[in-house]
């Protein structure tokens, strides 16, 4: 009761500036201290000792009220936008980087589903031109003209099931397949591969149509990952607020 330990300092001051502050409150009778005594080291260690007929209950909301024990702290959050700099809030600094990472995470996917749909219009003209023995009709053709007219003409009936149009370059691709030996165990592989790649691309296109959700679930996959190794260093406190007037000391002088 007679005695207060202060051993955390705010941020911005140091101890000889707070204990310069209790005196500089206890010259103007805000704060009624006896002593005080600094035996800081590594760690904040500064005593106050209370006169007789005061309590450390009542002293210790006027060192908050009128010393800097406690203090106000404004910061200006400042980033460079569009190769400027810009003083803006952290729910604003905030809504850009997310609207950054959401545009991020749908040109990712974009890419993706592109690699897909390449993949899969090739396993597509591979499947017909093998199972419909497309491969058949250039046997007899003698020119390189030929070998391509009759592998245009061959896959045409099935160009309801193309991805996208078949180019010269697709038909030389086709061309290059060493068809040896065609297996029931490679046909099945095929239509395995297909199959995959139509549910992949379901997938992606769903995730595309809801990017706000897909943004929320790729940040919370980091937290589910990666959060125990970063724990989080502050803390969310809240704080009573000193009345001056109801801590002040009620000093009566009396000339008689």
């Amino acid at each position: 009761d007679k005695r207060i330990f202060i051993r955390e300092i705010p941020f911005s001051t140091t101890t000889e500036s707070l204990i310069a502050s209790i005196e500089t409150a206890a010259q103007k009778n805000k704060v009624k201290i006896s002593s005080i005594n600094d035996y800081t080291t590594e760690k904040v260690e500064i005593e106050l000792i209370i006169p007789r007929g005061v309590y450390a209950d009542e002293v210790i909301p006027q060192l908050y009220a009128y010393t800097d024990c406690e203090v106000s702290i404004s910061s200006n959050l400042l980033v460079i936008k569009d190769r400027h700099p810009e003083v803006t809030t952290v729910r604003d600094c905030l809504r850009e980087l997310t609207d950054q990472l959401k545009e991020t995470l749908r040109a990712e996917l974009k890419y993706e589903l592109e690699q897909l749909e390449k993949r899969q219009h090739w396993l597509t003209l591979e499947q017909i031109f093998i199972e419909k023995r497309i491969y058949k009709r250039i046997e007899k053709a003698k020119t390189e003209e030929k070998v391509f007219s009759e592998v245009y003409a061959g896959m045409k009936p099935f160009k309801k099931l193309f991805i996208r149009e078949m180019t010269d370059e697709d038909v030389k691709r086709l061309l290059e397949l060493r068809i040896r030996r065609i297996s029931a165990y490679d046909i099945a592989k095929n239509r395995k591969d297909l199959d995959d790649i139509v549910a992949a691309i379901k997938k992606i296109k769903s995730k595309l149509r809801a990017m706000v959700k897909t943004t929320i679930n790729y940040v919370q996959g980091l937290l589910d990952k990666y959060g125990k190794n970063y724990p989080r260093r502050t803390k969310i406190e809240t704080f009573d607020e000193v009345d001056k007037k109801s801590v002040a000391r009620q000093n009566i002088k009396l000339n008689l």
